[in-house]
C-alpha cells in the first residue's frame, strides 16, 4: 500500500509540532478583504518508516491561484524558550525544536519526513485587484513515485484538500499606526560577508527593508551614528555611521551623502519615515556612542565610552550636528517622517541624567519628536516632542493619566500576562495585539529585534538558524523576526502573524471611519469581554477569528 498522507486544515494561528498536530480544531473556511493577506496552515503527516524525508509536493488550483503561495514551516532550536516558571499561556516549556521559519517558496516541491507532522503556509497575498466572491482552494498534496512494487504499480500517494476564502468587497485603509523593528546593519554586514554601506551591502539592505515594509513597519532605524545598542561596556560593534564627520579645531563638518542614500533606498522599499539611532549610550545616557571622525586629515575615534555624555566636548558636538541634520532634513522635506532617540531603557536613577540629555537635543531639533522606550512613570512626558514607549506590563499609570502620544513595547521581560511572540508562546498571544492597541489608543509600537544575530552585548555573532536565544539571554523569538538566506531573508511566523494584527488594527480603523469609535469599542466589549485589556484577553483563538470574519462582514 502507498503511504497515507494525513492533513489538518488549521487556522493560521496555529503552531504545528512534529508530535502535534495544532491544539484547534480544523478551519476549512475564512474571509478577507481585497487588499489584505490571508493565511491558514496545513498539517501533513506521511506514513511509513525506516526511511529519511520523502518527495511532497503541494499544489493548488483555484479561480485566484495567481494570488496564492504555499511554504513550509520549518523548525529551528531553542535551548532557552522561557525564564523560570512563566505564566499558564505558553504551548511548551521545555528546550526544543519548534516551528518558525518559512522557508522561501521554492516551486511548489518539498518534503516530509514519515511519521511526524510538518506544517506548510498558505497565504493568499490580496493586493486590490483580487476579486471578491468565494472561492475554493484545491490543495493537492503528493508524494511522487520513487520506484516500482514488484506488482508493477507505483509506490506514489496523493490527497485533496479543499479551503473557501471568501473575499469581501472592501479595501483596508493605509496604516495610521506607527510601526517599527530595529535592524541591526551589523548582523547584516557579518552574516552576508558584505562590507556596510559597500557596492554589494545595498542589494541585501533593500531584501531587508522591503521585508520590514511589506510586513507593516513604517519606520526604519538609521544608523547616522553607530547605534549603542546591546553593546558591552567599553566594547564596540562594527562601525556603521553613516554621517560622516569632520573637525578642524573646534569646528565640525557634516557629510550626510551616504545618510542620503539610505533614506532613498528606504523609501523606494516601501518604509515611509525614520528613527534616528541613539545619541546616548543604553541604560541612563551616561556616555556617547562609538564616533569616528576625520581629524587634522586622519580618521580616528573621536567619542565613545570613555565620554562623558554630559561634558562639554560632546555637548558641542550635538550642537553643531543635530541643526544641521535638521537643517538637511528640513531641505529634502522629511521633518514629518524623522523620529529621534536618546537612550534606551533609562530606569528611575537616571532620571536627572535624561532630562539634561532632553533638554540640550530637543533644543537643537527644534520640536521634532523623541521618543524612548522608558517604563518609569517619573519619566512622563518631558515636553510637546517627547513620546514616551512603555513596557506593556507598565503601560498602566500612562494610560490611566492620558498621556498621548503613548506607543508600547515589548522584549525579553514581558513574559507574563501580556502580548509577545516568543517560540513558546501561541500565536493569538501574538495577534491579539493588533486589537489591544487599538482600544488603548496607542500610536506606535516598537519591538528591538528584527534581525539581531549577536549575543546577549554582542559578543559575539550566532548562527539564527543555530542560537535563537541570543547566547542563552532572550527567550528564543525575542532577538529576530526574519532569518538570513543567501541574497536577503525570509519570515518567521511570528512575523507574518504580526503582520495580521497591523491588519486587525487597519479593519478597526476602517470600521470606525463608519460605525465611529465608541461603535467599534462596543463591538469589542460584546466579543471579549467588558474588562478585555493588555492583561486580560482570550487565549483562544476562535473569538479572534469569528471577531475578524464578524467585522468583514460589517464591512
Amino acid at each position: 500500500m502507498p503511504p497515507a498522507i494525513e492533513t489538518r486544515l488549521l487556522s493560521s494561528l496555529e503552531k504545528v509540532f512534529p508530535d502535534e498536530p495544532g491544539r484547534g480544531p480544523e478551519r476549512t473556511a475564512g474571509t478577507m478583504l481585497r487588499n489584505e493577506w490571508h493565511s491558514a496552515c496545513l498539517a501533513v503527516r506521511v506514513g511509513g518508516r525506516n526511511q529519511g524525508r520523502v518527495p511532497l509536493r503541494v499544489s493548488v488550483a483555484s479561480s485566484i491561484a495567481p494570488w496564492v503561495e504555499v511554504r513550509k514551516v520549518g523548525l529551528v532550536p531553542s535551548e532557552l524558550p522561557c525564564y523560570g516558571e512563566p505564566d499558564a499561556g505558553f504551548l511548551r516549556t521545555t528546550p526544543g525544536l519548534y516551528p518558525d521559519v518559512v522557508h522561501p517558496a521554492s516551486n511548489d516541491a518539498s518534503w516530509a519526513i514519515p511519521g511526524r507532522w510538518e506544517a506548510f503556509w498558505i497565504r493568499i497575498r490580496g493586493d486590490g485587484a483580487l476579486p471578491p466572491g468565494t472561492h475554493d482552494l484545491a490543495i493537492r498534496l503528493e508524494t511522487p513515485p520513487v520506484g516500482l512494487r514488484s506488482d508493477g504499480t507505483d509506490d506514489s500517494s496523493a490527497t485533496c484538500r479543499t479551503y473557501r476564502v471568501t473575499v469581501r468587497d472592501a479595501l483596508l485603509p493605509p496604516q495610521r499606526f506607527e510601526f517599527t523593528q530595529w535592524l541591526h546593519v551589523d548582523c547584516i554586514a557579518r552574516f552576508h560577508g558584505v562590507e556596510p554601506f559597500s557596492a554589494p551591502f545595498w542589494p541585501v539592505l533593500e531584501r531587508y527593508l522591503r521585508m520590514a515594509a511589506d510586513h507593516g513597519a513604517t519606520l526604519v532605524l538609521t544608523p547616522i551614528l553607530t547605534p549603542p545598542l546591546d553593546t558591552a561596556p567599553g566594547g564596540e560593534r562594527m562601525t556603521v555611521q553613516l554621517v560622516g564627520v569632520t573637525r578642524s579645531g573646534d569646528r565640525y563638518g557634516f557629510d550626510f551623502s551616504l545618510l542620503d542614500r539610505w533614506i532613498d533606498t528606504a523609501l523606494g522599499c516601501g518604509l515611509r519615515g525614520f528613527e534616528f539611532s541613539h545619541l546616548f549610550t543604553q541604560w541612563g545616557a551616561a556616555h556617547a556612542p562609538k564616533i569616528l571622525a576625520t581629524v587634522d586629515g586622519t580618521l580616528r575615534r573621536l567619542f565613545g565610552w570613555d565620554t562623558d555624555a554630559a561634558g562639554p566636548e560632546y555637548r558641542a558636538f550635538l550642537q553643531a550636528l543635530l541643526p544641521a541634520l535638521r537643517r538637511h532634513l528640513a531641505s529634502r522635506n522629511l521633518l514629518d517622517a524623522c523620529r529621534f532617540h536618546l537612550s534606551d531603557e533609562p530606569g528611575a536613577a537616571h532620571l536627572a541624567r535624561y532630562r539634561d540629555a532632553y533638554q540640550l537635543v530637543s533644543s537643537c531639533l527644534g520640536g521634532l519628536p523623541i521618543l524612548d522606550a522608558l517604563s518609569d512613570r517619573s519619566f512622563g512626558r518631558m515636553g510637546p516632542d517627547h513620546i514616551p514607549v512603555v513596557a506593556l506590563d507598565h503601560i498602566g499609570p500612562f494610560l490611566d493619566a492620558g498621556i498621548r502620544p503613548l506607543w508600547g513595547y515589548y522584549c525579553c521581560g514581558q513574559d507574563r500576562e501580556v502580548s509577545n511572540r516568543f517560540f513558546a508562546m501561541p500565536s493569538i498571544r501574538n495577534r491579539i495585539l493588533g486589537v489591544q492597541t487599538y482600544v488603548h489608543d496607542l500610536q506606535g509600537f516598537l519591538h528591538w529585534g528584527y534581525n539581531f544575530y549577536n549575543s546577549r552585548l554582542s559578543l559575539r555573532a550566532v548562527d539564527p538558524y543555530a542560537v535563537t536565544d541570543a547566547d542563552g539571554a532572550f527567550p528564543s523569538g525575542d532577538p529576530f523576526s526574519v532569518y538570513p538566506v543567501p541574497d536577503g531573508c525570509t519570515e518567521s511566523l511570528r512575523l507574518m502573524v504580526f503582520h495580521d494584527a497591523l491588519q486587525d488594527h487597519r479593519a478597526l480603523c476602517l470600521l470606525e471611519d463608519r460605525v465611529g469609535r465608541e461603535g467599534v469599542l462596543a463591538l469589542v466589549r460584546n466579543h471579549f469581554g467588558p474588562d478585555f485589556s493588555f492583561f486580560r484577553y482570550p487565549m483562544d483563538p476562535d473569538p479572534l477569528l469569528r471577531f475578524r470574519d464578524e467585522i468583514n462582514g460589517l464591512l
